[in-house]
């Protein structure tokens, strides 16, 4: 088994954890999922050039998040740094949304809310929200921007309507439509988002009010690999059970 005193946790390169291994090299160490939902964890040795060579260990998942990592870091010129905390805006507060919003800023992200109904969001003002008073002012200048509203009329507003997502979103930002809505919708809002540099998630939930009250919501994803590497800490910190399901539109197509 991987012990703490053989490496050192560094910075993150695409949500995966680099190490600084024994005898000076870099690996990555990530989690990823086997026959029945079990998951490993892989350990792959680094090239300078952020290459990934051959496996160098494989151990079981404890079911912790990070079960091997010793705390003390050392920077390697080669790895690129990762968000500690992350400026998130967050766009529909009913009641499920705002024990999601909640628990992004219990694990110390920085979250901007907006609501149709200012009340519901302003709710959220004394667990540390700032309130928006648009959608766009909520998603303008964020690392990722998350949805969860009604329903797919609801969806195609706020990110195609006049002063929306899209228009306000800065390049780079990563969209995570967590709604439940029709592939097609999520596959049309990647296809807008790519052209406007920007990248976007289907990510629909199960786990219902009590899921997401508990962070213990399933989240099925779909959309590019590295825009779900970058929001895997914001996915971790609303579910326990989060699946990349392959290309836009898969996370809708599963639920």
């Amino acid at each position: 088994m991987l012990s703490e005193e053989r490496f050192y946790t560094v910075l993150r390169i695409d949500g995966d954890y680099a190490v600084l291994l024994p005898d000076g090299g870099a690996a990555l160490i990530y989690r990823r999922y086997i026959e029945d939902d079990a998951t490993e964890w892989v350990m792959r040795r680094l090239n300078d050039d952020n290459e990934m060579l051959s496996d160098v260990e494989i151990l079981p998942d404890t079911g912790e998040n990070t079960p091997i990592f010793s705390p003390k870091r050392r920077k390697l010129p080669h790895v690129r740094e990762r968000f500690e905390n992350m400026k998130i805006g967050f766009i529909g507060t009913g009641i499920m949304g705002a024990s999601m919003a909640r628990n992004l800023l219990k694990a110390g992200h920085e979250v901007f809310v907006y609501n149709r109904t200012r009340e519901k969001a302003e709710r959220l003002r004394p667990d540390g929200a700032a309130v928006c008073g648009s959608v766009g002012e909520c998603a303008a200048g964020r690392d990722a921007v998350i949805t969860v509203v009604g329903f797919p009329d609801d969806v195609r507003e706020v990110y195609f309507g006049a002063g929306g997502i899209l228009e306000a979103a800065s390049p780079g930002t990563v969209l995570a439509d967590m709604t439940t809505t029709p592939p097609s919708l999520a596959r049309e809002i990647a296809q807008a988002a790519q052209a406007r540099g920007l990248s976007a998630l289907d990510a629909p939930v199960t786990g219902g009010d009590t899921g997401a009250q508990a962070g213990t919501l399933s989240i099925m994803v779909g959309g590019d690999r590295a825009a779900f590497e970058k929001c895997l800490p914001l996915f971790e910190a609303m579910g326990k059970n989060i699946r990349h399901m392959g290309e836009s539109g898969c996370g809708q197509q599963t639920k």
